[in-house]
């Protein structure tokens, strides 16, 4: 993942979850392509629909991961709620056969699912900055001073920003 960061109205960042979900009592039912092919397009129908950009989908026989863009606005519970709620009222539209074989209670998905938030830097990083925050002159000391360095052209640099400006370092 680069250091891409967007641009909202007032703020700038990234918020990037992976999220997994788990139908319920695990049932296996993304071993049916049909149903895993159809609950992925919903899926990004979804994230169009509500502005959050899905990067990552990989589903397992019994659970599936994302890997989501979601902006300034969304939790990753509003984006769990979302993609749980819309998806399956569509996938019991579809697959009425869904709800009278596996999930006789109503409820395709677990009421659990699992979410990391995802970044560039490690906590050590986050840690070492905010702990070393000071002033020196005219000089502040930027978060891509605590980045490890990184491999260019064959060989290892630290980057720094000063005043704008990216200074590469040997």
């Amino acid at each position: 993942m680069g250091r891409d960061l967007h641009s909202y109205s007032s703020s700038l960042g990234r918020a990037t979850l992976h999220i997994s979900l788990i139908p319920k009592y695990r049932h296996r039912i993304f071993g049916y392509t049909r149903i895993k092919n159809v609950c992925e397009r919903i899926f990004f129908e979804i994230a169009d629909e509500y502005n959050f950009v899905i990067k990552e989908m990989g589903f397992d026989i019994d659970h599936v991961h994302l890997v989501v863009d979601v902006g300034p606005n969304y939790s990753a519970s509003d984006i769990v709620k979302l993609l749980k709620g819309i998806s399956s009222r569509k996938l019991f539209r579809i697959f009425p056969w869904l709800r009278e074989r596996f999930f006789w209670g109503g409820h395709l998905w677990s009421g659990a699912y699992f979410f990391d938030s995802i970044g560039d830097v490690n906590y050590e990083v986050i840690h070492n900055y905010v702990r070393k925050q000071e002033l020196n002159g005219n000089y502040q000391r930027t978060l891509m001073e605590f980045m490890p360095p990184i491999l260019m052209g064959g060989s290892w640099h630290s980057i720094f920003f000063f005043y704008n400006q990216i200074v590469f370092c040997s």
